[in-house]
């Protein structure tokens, strides 16, 4: 006002229908025109890694941060995110950490040096976000649940940000989902990330009809792991109609979601499956 009113531009990442009409509403702008150009991005492949314990939690962490180029570990609290870092070290992983804990200098070093590609992980929390903008990050890992499938879907757009391939994995607790509702004002929201960590659905369905946006994909996605799961349900419902060699203990397998591994022991209804990333599960033979 105090400037006549002049044309006004309003950015952001990533807004719900309830947000942009808050910003008009804040702005005083309520026939305010706007631009989205949507937050699909086919590039980013979605995953919830289901784990059940703290020890299945961390060896699955370590599958991603192992499968190569940079990335960002995200924890929903200081002291989780001081936790896994002195895990990772411990582990012979080369992480960085930020937190709004830290003193600002050390703040500003670990931000320095991961976007300077001086170094590749940064365990944080969400307080690691404005401006982020490196180019390489090739996946984005959630320790815990966030707060909102909005707060989710922004910080793990910070991967792939130019274009190639890129992973956003969910790690799952269903203890995790305490810890967000306690600090949650709306429970809702952390109710709907709960059940989008649940669902069998396509997950960049589930992702685009909260942002309001039309869903034009086809049945499969192909990059999330739920329909990547049902597409090969379906191959192996094919290939159950042919003669296949029978698997034999020592045997190298890979199976959808859980990644590679050993024949450990084989019987009529089940493969007991040794996976590379620790641990052992038992696995219908048309899965593996």
């Amino acid at each position: 006002r105090a400037l006549g009113e002049p044309t006004l531009l309003a950015l952001t990442a990533t807004a719900t229908e309830e947000v942009i009409e808050d910003i008009k509403r804040q702005l005083g702008r309520s026939r305010m025109q706007v631009i989205n150009a949507g937050v699909y991005r086919p590039n980013l492949y979605f995953e919830v890694v289901q784990t059940t314990n703290e020890a299945e939690k961390k060896q699955s962490l370590l599958e991603v941060v192992r499968s190569g180029g940079a990335g960002i570990v995200y924890c929903s609290t200081v002291h989780a995110a001081k936790a896994l870092h002195a895990w990772l070290v411990e582990h012979g992983e080369k992480a960085l950490l930020y937190h709004g804990g830290l003193r600002r200098r050390e703040r500003d070093q670990s931000q320095d040096a991961f976007m300077s590609a001086r170094a590749a992980l940064m365990v944080a929390t969400n307080a690691f976000g404005m401006g982020i903008d490196r180019q390489d990050i090739r996946y984005v890992v959630h320790y815990q649940l966030p707060g909102s499938l909005e707060a989710y879907y922004q910080e793990a757009g910070r991967a792939g940000r130019n274009g190639e391939p890129a992973r956003c994995t969910l790690l799952y607790d269903h203890g995790d989902r305490r810890v967000q509702l306690y600090f949650a004002r709306k429970r809702s929201k952390v109710e709907l990330l709960a059940a989008y960590a649940r669902s069998t659905q396509c997950r960049w369905k589930m992702i685009l009809e909260y942002f309001g946006e039309e869903v034009e994909l086809d049945d499969e996605c192909g990059a999330c792991d739920n329909c990547v799961q049902r597409k090969a349900d379906a191959t192996a419902a094919t290939l159950k109609m042919k003669v296949q060699p029978r698997l034999k203990k020592g045997d190298a397998v890979r199976v959808p979601k859980y990644g590679r591994g050993t024949v450990e022991k084989v019987h009529d209804d089940r493969i007991v499956v040794a996976l590379a990333r620790g641990g052992t599960r038992e696995f219908e033979p048309r899965y593996v």
